[in-house]
């Protein structure tokens, strides 16, 4: 288990960037949100190249970087929605959708009509993931378009169980793999005796 409680960010945090430990426990305590530690230390890796910390915890839940920000498909490229918590489209999931169709897939929100007259949030919007591959020329990934159809390749990951055993069925959130680990980060800070669970596990194993 790569942390077993809040104690591990601040010290992730002083250890890459002293000046903003104070200031991340403060906004912890207002706000109890992991997002916050996740975009400080974003912002240390950033400035200086050091750490991997958020690739680390997407890794526990099967989400890998992808080494470069990809573009999203151009079919929904102006109704994609931007959610602030996680505005990158930079790590993927690999899902198997078929007999010889094993892919990488990215999450993104998206509105399925054009958003011209308001509404409410969710009346319009969509979750889903696209396919990606990697274009040899550039190396980057990029959205992939199906030899077949020749169109993206779209999925709505519910609809798979193997999506489940990747991300784990406990969290609350199961989309983006920020949102998955800021639950999970979450539902681990409010167990009060969570080593007890653990070795209880173990002995049951």
């Amino acid at each position: 288990m790569l942390f077993k409680n809040i104690d591990i960010i601040v010290l992730s945090i002083n250890k890459w960037f002293p000046l903003i430990e104070n200031k991340a426990k403060e906004l912890y305590n207002n706000f109890k949100n992991t997002n916050i530690y996740l975009q400080l230390i974003d912002e240390t890796e950033i400035k200086f190249g050091i750490g991997t910390l958020r690739d680390d915890l997407y890794k526990l839940i099967n989400f890998y970087p992808t080494g470069n920000e990809v573009s999203r498909p151009k079919t929904i490229e102006k109704q994609v929605i931007t959610n602030p918590d996680c505005p990158t489209y930079s790590h993927y999931i690999e899902l198997t959708i078929g007999p010889g169709k094993t892919y990488k897939f990215i999450p993104v929100l998206y509105s399925d009509t054009p958003y011209n007259n308001g509404g409410l949030f969710f009346e319009y919007m969509n979750y889903g993931m696209y396919a990606i591959e990697k274009d040899y020329n550039t190396g980057n990934y990029v959205p992939k378009i199906d030899p077949v159809t020749k169109d993206y390749i779209f999925i709505d990951p519910h609809d798979y169980r193997e999506y489940f055993v990747k991300i784990g069925e406990n969290a609350s959130e199961d989309t983006h793999p920020e949102m998955i680990i800021g639950a999970s980060f979450m539902d681990v800070y409010n167990i009060p005796t969570l080593d007890l669970l653990i070795k209880l596990k173990q002995q049951l194993s």
